[in-house]
């Protein structure tokens, strides 16, 4: 039983049914948003699950801006999604959210909502995500037991692929998957009111900075259309985009369902 508090947007991918009769076993993998300015108690709320590696899907600039919590025991393991596109909305949400009067000039939110689905067609084509999201599947290959947490900036976009990819590969539905992926709004509305409510009162526009923080269905549809398009399947996709064979693949599926 966890009795301290956990991060924002914190969440065990366990629990979820799949399509064999299984469900993808709890306490093994966990999503998160950044785990930097823990206080002391979150990092022993990590500490009580046991976790001993932490992905980084964050840029350069946005470790070193916001650097993760170091943990005793635990191994950092950066995989920069976004190498190719560091000036990416969702690698800049934080620096974008400390100009509210430029934001909001230069962005609607249909201008967000269309960028973000830029954004997700980029986290299946680009050359660094595809060589990132590899590096950390094919960690997952080992030490299966061991509990992780894998997490970007908000631990909504590339965490919210990752975490859908995986789901999928498990054969968790659509439709739970896409559940998963849109928990994140209530965590982050919450996490972020007192940052939504100073854009506001600086002069920005509520309905901009809300769009910049939301998850929304369409972003992971679009992302999913062009997987599909180029691959025809999440099976394809881990074998011909990120290196994980089809060996591998059912390794994964017995490693983390139980």
């Amino acid at each position: 039983m966890i009795t301290h508090k956990l991060p924002p947007n914190f969440r065990d991918l366990g629990g979820h049914p799949t399509a064999n009769g299984t469900a993808v076993t709890p306490g093994r993998i966990f999503r998160s948003s950044q785990l930097s300015g823990m206080p002391e108690g979150m990092v022993r709320g990590l500490e009580e699950l046991g976790i001993r590696f932490i992905y980084d899907f964050r840029t350069a600039a946005e470790r070193e801006q916001y650097p993760d919590v170091p943990m005793p025991g635990v191994q950092n393991v950066w995989l920069d999604v976004l190498s190719n596109d560091p000036g990416s909305l969702a690698a800049m949400m934080q620096q974008l959210l400390q100009e509210p009067r430029k934001l909001s000039q230069d962005l609607t939110p249909e201008k967000v909502e269309a960028l973000y689905g830029t954004v997700y067609e980029n986290l299946v084509s680009l050359p660094g995500a595809c060589k990132a999201y590899g590096a950390f599947f094919s960690s997952l290959l080992q030490d299966s037991g061991t509990p992780r947490v894998f997490h970007c900036t908000a631990g909504k976009d590339r965490t919210g692929w990752a975490a859908a990819m995986l789901l999928l590969l498990l054969g968790v539905s659509h439709e739970d998957v896409l559940a998963d992926y849109l928990a994140s709004n209530e965590q982050l509305l919450q996490g972020y009111s007192s940052t939504i409510e100073a854009f506001v009162a600086a002069g920005g526009d509520r309905a901009v900075v809300e769009s910049l923080i939301r998850a929304h269905p369409e972003y992971l549809e679009a992302g999913l259309a062009s997987l599909m398009r180029t691959y025809e399947s999440i099976s394809n996709y881990f074998s011909r985009g990120l290196g994980i064979s089809l060996e591998e693949q059912s390794t994964l599926i017995l490693a983390y369902t139980s």
